[in-house]
């Protein structure tokens, strides 16, 4: 009895590891206008709902102290990869402002900053606004949910992260996101 409670607050507490690395840099919730405890509350709950359906590969992943310490480790850079995937097409799409802003004249003229601390141009502005609008609008933030819960599919707790073919396949989503982008920011560009 106490082994499967012990069980549980360790692969709740590696739930959270993941899920609370995603949210560090995810988009909407890492602004610096949600507060820390909004943050860390949202963390908590989505690791609770997560953590039993999130399974453990192997038997033994909670058997040493160097072996919980690994996969919190492992954890955390699972969610900040995830989470950096999700971010960088919003800095493609803040890119995308830039290029647009710059290619029509408005890159000197600077509007209130969305997402960062950093001014930036009001067309950024005004996309990053948009898209972050439609994001919550459109109920897009469930998919993002759905997608830490879909990582626990592809990597369970406990197997081994290979770094070369995550990296690979983030370089690949990132470019492909950046030659999205630049499809659409042509028309301001070439015409303009």
């Amino acid at each position: 009895m106490i082994v499967e409670v012990l069980n549980f607050g360790l692969t709740s507490l590696v739930v959270f590891c993941r899920v609370g690395a995603c949210l560090l840099v995810a988009p909407a919730v890492a602004s610096s206008r949600v507060p820390i405890p909004v943050r860390l509350y949202i963390g908590l709950s989505l690791a609770a709902l997560i953590s039993p359906s999130a399974g453990i590969h192997s038997t033994d992943a909670f058997s040493t102290l160097s072996s919980i310490t690994l996969m919190i480790f492992s954890e955390s850079f699972i969610g900040i990869l995830f989470g950096f995937s999700v971010r960088f097409l919003f800095l493609a799409l803040e890119v995308i402002g830039e290029l647009i802003s710059m290619s029509i004249g408005l890159s000197n003229s600077f509007g209130v900053p969305v997402d960062g601390l950093d001014p930036s141009p009001i067309v950024t502005s005004v996309f990053s606004v948009l898209v972050l609008s439609l994001l919550l609008i459109l109920d897009l933030h469930h998919k993002l949910i759905e997608g830490i819960a879909g990582t626990y599919r592809m990597m369970p707790i406990g197997t081994r992260f290979l770094l070369t073919n995550s990296l690979r396949e983030v370089v690949d989503m990132i470019s492909n996101a950046f030659l999205i982008v630049i499809r659409i920011a042509s028309p301001f560009m070439f015409f303009l």
